[in-house]
């Protein structure tokens, strides 16, 4: 004869939890059996989302009595979890009829966290005009995110345009735009150095600035022995063009 399914109750039956903050239950398992009868307590319906622990994970009971165990929640990553509610199931099964196992379900709300990366590549680059970024953006919350770009350089010399300018991205995953960096640059001399921030912007307010430096080189229009060759050409035209006059005058 197959025992009677033991009866649990899960205190409390909704709890609330902060990724990288566990949270406790506690299961109350009844044996309503006519035998002693050793109890297996795990907890099913957690597989890739948490990570769960049992204290202790076997109960011996006599016939119409109850134990508790404790079973410790906590989620994976942060981003393994989605925010919202979240069924999960404690298990009771019983040694002599493991047919009559009992499973009794409580409600994990898992709170939002926003925390997203950003990357810019290359960190340096020696352009003209204009330059391109590639810039990734990854959310390592567990939430989707919506985010737009922007640039800035403290001159304000430089202007930026993205494709695309804006991405939604889900938990755990990245997502990349190709940022056109351009400006004006010198005529002769050295580069001119540019140091752009790159930001993520989000509609959350309170969201903090998520940013990535990079340092754009701007070559010279006429730079290194294209610089020296000029100065060489105006300098032999000036010479001709005084020699001419000079020449005038003692006509």
């Amino acid at each position: 004869m197959p025992s009677s399914p033991p009866r649990i109750t899960i205190t409390p039956p909704l709890e609330a939890l902060e990724p990288g903050t566990p949270v406790t239950l506690t299961a109350e398992v009844f044996n309503a059996s006519e035998i002693v009868e050793e109890f297996a307590i795990d907890v099913v319906g957690a597989e890739g989302r948490f990570r769960t622990t049992v204290s202790p994970g076997e109960l011996d009971l006599f016939p119409g009595t109850a134990g508790s165990v404790e079973v410790t929640v906590d989620v994976r990553t942060l981003y393994s979890a989605a925010a919202g509610s979240h069924k999960i199931g404690i298990r009771a099964i019983p040694a002599t009829s493991p047919e009559s196992s009992r499973v009794d379900e409580a409600i994990i709300e898992v709170l939002p966290v926003a925390e997203v990366l950003l990357e810019a590549h290359p960190q340096m680059a020696r352009v003209g005009r204009a330059g391109a970024f590639v810039l990734v953006a990854r959310n390592r919350g567990n939430n989707n995110v919506n985010v737009e770009f922007s640039g800035t350089d403290p001159e304000g010399a430089v202007h930026f345009d993205f494709d695309p300018p804006g991405l939604i991205i889900p938990p755990g995953e990245e997502v990349y735009t190709v940022a056109q960096a351009r400006g004006s640059r010198p005529m002769v001399g050295q580069d001119a150095q540019r140091s752009i921030t790159f930001r993520t912007v989000t509609p959350d307010p309170d969201a903090p600035e998520v940013l990535s430096d990079v340092v754009m080189l701007q070559r010279a229009w006429l730079s290194g022995i294209f610089t020296t060759i000029f100065v060489l050409v105006i300098a032999a035209v000036l010479f001709a063009i005084t020699f001419l006059v000079v020449d005038a005058i003692r006509k």
